[in-house]
């Protein structure tokens, strides 16, 4: 999600994938791409979380889940809170936005997910937070091979 994309160019490349979304511009000159919408990014936790995560340091005194295909631990939000002196503790990585809204849920944990995505698709029991410091914009970039660019169903 946060610099992470779960397919790579190579695979539409080869026909494995028809369709990539991500927030990475495709660098291959066969393959096409658009961005029809950027997003900012918040933290998502329940409405009583016992730290404020719009302060760095209840930011970072949170357990957090990361979104990650791959398995990370680590993405830029770790770079701004070094930034700081800062750490936080990641108690799972998950690979979608859906598994880590319910473990959120769940476990009373924060996630920091884009906020277009995190606000429509929470519980009841969970709100989205401002980050402390806004992070830059996330683009939702869609990328396919120039071999779809004539198909009547994938334009």
């Amino acid at each position: 999600m946060l610099g992470e994309a779960g397919t790579g160019a190579d695979e539409i490349r080869r026909g494995r994938v028809d369709l990539r979304i991500s927030d990475e511009v495709p660098r291959h000159a066969d393959t096409r791409s658009v961005t029809p919408l950027t997003d900012s990014l918040a933290v998502v936790g329940r409405r009583d979380l016992p730290h404020d995560p719009s302060v760095w340091a209840g930011f970072a005194a949170l357990p957090h889940v990361v979104i990650s295909r791959r398995g990370r631990t680590r993405d830029r939000i770790d770079d701004l809170l070094a930034d700081r002196g800062l750490r936080r503790r990641v108690a799972f990585t998950v690979p979608t936005l859906d598994l880590a809204l319910r473990t959120v849920a769940e476990h009373g944990l924060v996630a920091v997910a884009p906020a277009l995505l995190g606000g429509h698709a929470l519980a009841p029991g969970l709100r989205t937070y401002p980050l402390p410091e806004e992070a830059p914009a996330v683009p939702a970039v869609l990328a396919w091979h120039a071999r779809h660019d004539r198909d009547a169903a994938h334009r």
